[in-house]
């Protein structure tokens, strides 16, 4: 085995194990989106699929692309949509405070 095939198994092999916990966190937010009843609680699961999941997947992206400046935009992007996503989800949950709207989403289906 040469170098240049050590380097390459062991950036296969990282960018699988990213990609993986990418997936495994986004299946997670979805299936915590189905499950939970109030709002606060599928918006905690939202909060994780675009924060932790997109995070551990564009890092998976830019470790596949090897060194190069393409590698640089997943990570970019990655952090663009940590700093954007967390203010917006707190803004939307101090809406959601300030309306004092702690009802289940039946409920409110069942007012329609």
């Amino acid at each position: 085995m040469n170098l240049i095939s050590i380097f390459t198994f062991a950036q296969e092999t990282l960018f699988s194990i990213f990609l993986l916990l990418g997936l495994i966190f986004c299946f997670l937010g979805v299936l915590g989106l189905f499950r939970f009843k109030d709002i606060y609680s599928k918006q905690h699961a939202l909060g994780l699929i675009d924060t932790i999941g997109i995070f551990f997947i564009c890092i998976a992206l830019a470790i596949n692309s090897g060194i190069a400046l393409v590698s640089f935009k997943p990570i970019i992007l990655s952090l663009l949509i940590t700093f954007i996503s967390a203010p917006s989800c707190y803004a939307l949950m101090q809406i959601f405070i300030h309306r004092k709207q702690d009802k289940t989403l039946e409920e409110i289906e069942e007012k329609r």
